[in-house]
């Protein structure tokens, strides 16, 4: 029988198709061994809709304390949208956490809403959920679409006895993140550390000019805290399309410029010229890489 095309929908062939998802979902929590859990949301216009209902049934249910998934271990949730946090963090609160969770894999999408709402997201959405499973995580993934950190997504606090692997796309590094201390604060047992599209922030408006914080200065702290590191991968942004000629340009700044007086103020890239400091950041990074390899190669020899 040939396949019937689908022109459109109509509300309530949508409204069906959201049943469909949710009840599927909800199937979930009678697989009580169920160990990998992956859900990617689409990545175009947000359907709030959706993504609170399948997120609300991944929760125990009201008149239960046990935890759904009582055996998951690893949990991949893409393109989460930049919405109200609330159903995002009650599916990983701290009254209901996964006891053996190990692997986190999130990302978002591009957001539709102000840079204040990103905040909002992160700060009242994700950073708590991260606090709640400190205890078990050993692998964590951050992807953003939109930079991390800016006007302010703190990680101060943030610790993972256990974290091995750690990998962020397009989070900030600056005094006030303190992205940098987030990843120092797990040197004892950080084996693995991806970076990509992460820039330095640097405040365009202060009275000498340059950076005050710089490449050089946190790849020199990796290199002489970062002791058990043995796989390192910094890579430029690659949330641009690759056909997009100012993407070429865009890959290559390892710096965002921001004012300090403005809450938001994107800088843009057409009379981009590499700045001095670049040369000393790329010597630092040369000496952490080394580094870096050497240890892989040791233990590998061991």
């Amino acid at each position: 029988m040939p396949r019937r095309k689908v022109s459109h929908l109509t509300l309530h062939d949508i409204k069906l198709v959201h049943n469909a998802i949710v009840a599927w979902v909800s199937l979930l929590r009678t697989l009580p061994v169920l160990q990998s859990l992956s859900m990617r949301f689409p990545s175009g216009l947000p359907d709030f809709e959706l993504q609170h209902a399948v997120l609300e049934a991944l929760k125990a249910s009201p008149n239960s304390v046990a935890c759904p998934l009582p055996a998951l271990r690893n949990l991949s949730l893409q393109n989460v949208h930049h919405g109200h946090p609330s159903p995002f963090v009650d599916v990983l609160s701290c009254a209901n956490p996964y006891p053996h969770l190990t692997h986190l894999f999130l990302s978002t999408p591009p957001c539709f809403y102000t840079p204040s709402k990103v905040t909002e997201f992160w700060m009242q959405g994700v950073l708590p959920v991260l606090r709640c499973c400190s205890a078990t995580l050993t692998a964590l993934t951050l992807k953003s679409v939109e930079e991390i950190g800016f006007p302010t997504v703190v990680f101060d606090g943030i610790y993972f006895p256990h974290l091995t692997n750690l990998s962020l796309a397009r989070v900030l590094f600056d005094e006030k993140t303190g992205t940098e201390g987030f990843i120092l604060r797990h040197a004892p047992t950080l084996s693995f550390l991806e970076l990509i599209g992460c820039k330095a922030v640097m405040i365009t408006d202060m009275p000498t000019p340059g950076p005050s914080y710089t490449w050089e200065k946190i790849y020199k702290s990796f290199a002489l805290d970062l002791q058990s590191l043995s796989i390192l991968v910094i890579s430029p942004d690659t949330m641009h399309d690759s056909d997009d000629e100012d993407a070429a340009v865009v890959q290559d700044i390892t710096y965002t410029q921001r004012s300090a007086v403005e809450e938001w103020n994107m800088h843009h890239f057409d009379d981009y010229r590499p700045p001095p400091w670049l040369e000393a950041d790329a010597v630092a990074l040369a000496e952490l890489s080394k580094s870096v390899s050497e240890r892989w190669e040791r233990s590998i020899q061991e």
